[in-house]
């Protein structure tokens, strides 16, 4: 999954938190066509059935034991996402109808689109492209059914994105002798650690950017919890509008948005988030005081 971007909603019945309805029926996107929902021609589409919305299979393989009671079990991971939609278009004119069909056929695109889908409580989406073929039937000159199927690459439902930022660790200020009572303490001081908190239930992405300048020397960015640290090169250093994105699911690292960096990662700790709460601690062998980690995920489901 690429740097991320936030969720574009197409409609404000996709907005986190809304409680409005139409036809009292959950909108689903489809990128900017909107289903159980009315267009801006006024044609109405309505979701009769929705299939694949559940938590996918496992890859587990069993082999049953030769002698004796029970099986084996190879290593379990979801499989992808296959989501089949069945529904109707009720429009106002034959030309309505025939552009509605040809507005499904370039929404259903074989690129990966947003795929939105509203539930009690949740706005969540998936990454999707077309699979099988799209059929419609026309009913009559202003009304149709129709069928489709998507496929998700990466099985997991993704909440809207959660971004939190660091500097390095540090501290200043404090007491001043001789004291003056009442005492005042002016310390102030950064930890170097943020918390994320992943409200899904299985292991959420995570996308890091770090901004310097950091002169030469090192640094650490650590999920404190796992005891995983990604730790880049001695001979790696940042000036000032320099950056270093890292997206942890595809082991990508890159310089300003575009050049490999990768080879500068001496300790591979690559990690998710837990569900719950996630500790990420960023540290340094030369401090700087304008340097920053920031950290984004989405919180993700099954």
């Amino acid at each position: 999954m690429p740097y991320p971007s936030p969720i574009t909603y197409p409609s404000r019945l996709l907005y986190p938190g809304t409680t409005e309805q139409e036809f009292s029926l959950s909108p689903i996107a489809i990128g900017d066509l909107l289903l159980n929902a009315i267009d801006d021609n006024g044609s109405r589409w309505i979701v009769k059935r929705f299939d694949g919305w559940g938590s996918p299979a496992s890859t587990a393989q069993f082999t049953q034991r030769a002698r004796g009671h029970g099986a084996t079990a190879s290593e379990a991971f979801y499989e992808g996402r296959v989501l089949s939609i069945e529904g109707y278009i009720f429009t106002e004119s034959p030309e309505l109808l025939s552009a509605a069909l040809d507005l499904l056929n370039a929404s259903v695109t074989l690129e990966q689109f947003t795929m939105v889908v509203s539930e009690t409580g949740y706005i969540r989406h998936v990454l999707a492209q077309r699979q099988g073929e799209i059929i419609p039937k026309r009913l009559n000159n202003r009304q149709a059914w129709f069928s489709f199927q998507v496929f998700a690459k990466d099985p997991r439902k993704f909440g809207d994105l959660i971004t939190v930022s660091t500097p390095l660790p540090s501290s200043s200020g404090g007491r001043t002798y001789p004291a003056t009572y009442p005492i005042t303490y002016t310390g102030v001081s950064e930890t170097g650690v943020v918390r994320l908190t992943n409200t899904g239930n299985t292991q959420a992405p995570v996308w890091l950017r770090v901004d310097g300048p950091i002169p030469a020397g090192g640094w650490t960015v650590t999920h404190v919890g796992k005891r995983q640290a990604l730790t880049f090169a001695t001979s790696l250093a940042l000036t000032s509008g320099e950056f270093v994105t890292v997206d942890m699911d595809r082991r990508e690292v890159l310089a300003q948005g575009q050049a490999a960096r990768a080879g500068y990662v001496t300790s591979r700790g690559w990690f998710s988030l837990d569900p719950g709460d996630n500790d990420i601690a960023f540290s340094a062998a030369a401090y700087s005081a304008t340097a920053q980690l920031t950290v984004t995920t989405k919180p993700s489901w099954s």
